[in-house]
C-alpha cells in the first residue's frame, strides 16, 4: 500500500524487483491472466469481499485447462484477523 505511486508505471516497477522485463510485459500485455484475475475477483466479490485485507479459504481443484477449476469448501475472512480465525475456517475446510 505504501507503494501505489510506483506501481502506476507496473513494468518501472518490475525492474526494480528484478523481474525479467520481457516476461513480464508479454503477461500483462498479452493479459495472459485476465480470465484467471477476474474469476477470482468475481468469487471475492460474491464473498462480500470490497477491500484488503481478505482471504478466501477452500480447496481448488484443477480440471485439465489452465483456467478450469472446480472450488469447494469456501469461506472468507474479512479484514485482519487473529490467527484462531484463519486456524478454524481452515481446519473446517479440510474437514469438508
Amino acid at each position: 500500500m505504501a507503494k501505489q505511486e510506483a506501481l502506476k508505471n507496473l513494468s518501472s516497477y518490475a525492474i526494480t524487483l528484478n523481474l525479467n522485463i520481457g516476461d513480464f510485459d508479454n503477461c500483462l500485455n498479452t493479459g495472459k491472466y485476465k480470465d484467471a484475475v477476474s474469476g477470482n475477483m468475481a468469487l471475492a466479490k460474491g464473498l462480500g469481499m470490497s477491500g484488503v485485507p481478505g482471504f478466501i479459504i477452500g480447496n481448488i481443484e484443477m480440471m485439465g485447462a489452465e483456467d478450469s477449476r472446480n472450488v469447494t469448501g469456501v469461506s472468507a475472512i474479512l479484514g485482519a484477523m487473529p490467527f484462531v480465525n484463519f486456524e478454524k475456517e481452515i481446519s473446517t475446510v479440510l474437514k469438508n
